[in-house]
């Protein structure tokens, strides 16, 4: 049998708690315009900065486990938009 991580355990009390209720209130907000999509992955990694407390490779390694490529995608693209903005 395969040991479980504890960071696996970290990853999936977040994701099935906080952040899952998050994610459906703010879902609900994108669905019905009250909030963009680029809004919404914006706060998400803010979100997920916080929990982790800014370690830049625990977060990507959660998103990574949460999300669905697409909007892991969306998350990488966004971060990589701001970078260059800041530039």
């Amino acid at each position: 049998m395969e040991q479980i991580s504890k960071e696996e355990i970290e990853f999936a009390k977040f994701a099935s708690g906080v952040f899952a209720e998050w994610g459906f209130q703010n879902l609900t907000r994108v669905m019905t315009k009250a909030m963009t999509h680029k809004q919404y992955i914006h706060e998400m990694l803010l979100l997920v900065l916080a929990q982790f407390q800014g370690d830049a490779e625990k977060c990507w390694r959660f998103l990574r486990y949460a999300l669905d490529d697409s909007t892991y995608n969306d998350c990488v693209e966004y971060v990589a938009f701001v970078h260059q903005q800041a530039s």
